[in-house]
């Protein structure tokens, strides 16, 4: 008798046992709607246990709901850890000299500051690379958000830290999203938030008090006890998504014997990694260094409000990221970071071999100022583009 009595007291009928059910995907119960599991639960009951627990949650509601409860790992700024010590981390030199997290699961930074770890963003993106400056060769434009974030957070206690996670990553960038009602992207029409101040920013968002409008928007930090303010991830059902007719149909406008209805009244995802639940690049930089006009991928993005970067184009209709690389690496990447290839392949592109980003002469003729041949006659903004590459690269975001 060579069997064994393995089996023998297995529970089929419960809910933690997992031998003869089918492999678990996290948004056969948690929507997700990066992959396009829009609703709860949709996955078939295969065994009476499958039947038992059920998911409440979105899937990253609920990994970031308990986690920035459970373990939020703050800094000595006050800024959480666990954002780089989850995500991605690596290096391609396969060192953890300067890996975010310990061996056992701490924060390698908790009396120190986040942003000097190496990983998917931290260490490696334009935003967070000490050596960028030597590399552009155009001006950051920025309004008076990025004004901020430049001269407040940027350089604290004296060095080249760039922005964190949660500086693009908060309230604020929702938002922004919420009180646009644009007309022109490029221009910035009818952007309802985006072009204040500081002072009236915090006049539209939290009575006036400047003070609470950076602790709850601009850089929110981990608090002790209970946190009573709004995280991204925690507004009901989600701004906006439309209006459904009678057949159940949803159009982008309002029409008549249409309804209003929410990201989370059809999508148990509600709008989390859709355009209002991201940060855009119009929430720091002004026109015409921003994205384009949303509806184009509807319900991705929404009409009079602005799509994300990765669905936006510019000049000749090239993707933002066709020269700027993809969020989280940026070019110009940290040539000494943890990530070796991304430079390199800025690099091959422009002529002087810099690290990004991609520049006119990688596909044009220029004159020595680098602005292409074909356009060198050019008027943008009142004035000839020809020996002006800082007005060229303006002219081409706005060439659309």
């Amino acid at each position: 008798n060579e069997h064994t009595h393995f089996t023998w007291d297995y529970d089929t009928r419960s809910a933690v046992n997992r031998l003869g059910r089918q492999t678990v995907l996290c948004p056969s119960c948690h929507a997700d709607n990066a992959i396009g599991r829009f609703q709860m639960n949709d996955a078939p009951a295969t065994n009476e246990a499958d039947t038992k627990v059920r998911a409440k949650l979105s899937l990253t509601e609920a990994l970031h709901r308990k986690h920035a409860r459970a373990m939020p790992a703050p800094d000595a700024k006050g800024r959480p850890g666990n954002c780089q010590m989850c995500h991605p981390a690596h290096s391609d030199r396969g060192l953890f000299d300067r890996f975010p997290a310990t061996r056992d699961g701490a924060n390698r930074y908790a009396e120190g500051d986040n942003r000097d770890g190496l990983g998917s963003y931290t260490g490696r993106d334009l935003h967070s690379n000490p050596y960028r400056a030597t590399e552009l060769h155009a001006g950051s434009h920025l309004n008076a958000i990025g004004q901020w974030y430049r001269d407040t957070v940027w350089s604290e206690d004296g060095k080249d830290r760039g922005l964190y996670c949660t500086h693009c990553h908060n309230p604020l960038s929702n938002a922004l999203y919420q009180a646009d009602r644009l007309t022109d992207a490029a221009t910035g029409g009818g952007a309802g938030l985006r072009s204040k101040t500081i002072p009236e920013l915090a006049a539209a968002l939290t009575g006036g008090n400047v003070q609470q409008l950076i602790d709850r928007y601009l850089d929110p930090k981990v608090v002790d006890g209970t946190d009573h303010n709004a995280a991204t991830w925690d507004h009901g059902n989600g701004p906006p998504l439309g209006y459904q007719r009678g057949d159940g149909t949803v159009v982008a406008k309002a029409e008549p014997g249409a309804t209003p209805i929410a990201y989370g009244d059809l999508s148990g995802s509600k709008d989390f990694w859709f355009s209002p639940g991201l940060p855009h690049c119009a929430d720091c930089h002004a026109p015409p260094f921003v994205e384009s006009m949303g509806g184009e991928f509807f319900p991705m993005d929404q009409p009079a409000k602005y799509s994300l970067m990765r669905f936006s184009h510019g000049h000749a209709q090239i993707t933002c990221q066709g020269c700027h690389q993809s969020a989280h690496g940026l070019f110009p990447v940290n040539p000494l970071g943890n990530d070796a290839a991304s430079p390199q392949q800025a690099a091959q592109y422009n002529a002087d071999g810099s690290t990004g980003p991609v520049g006119c002469g990688a596909c044009h003729r220029t004159t020595a100022a680098g602005v292409p041949l074909v356009a060198r006659n050019l008027i943008y903004g009142g004035s000839p583009i020809g020996d002006d590459y800082d007005r060229a690269v303006a002219w081409a975001h706005a060439d659309r």
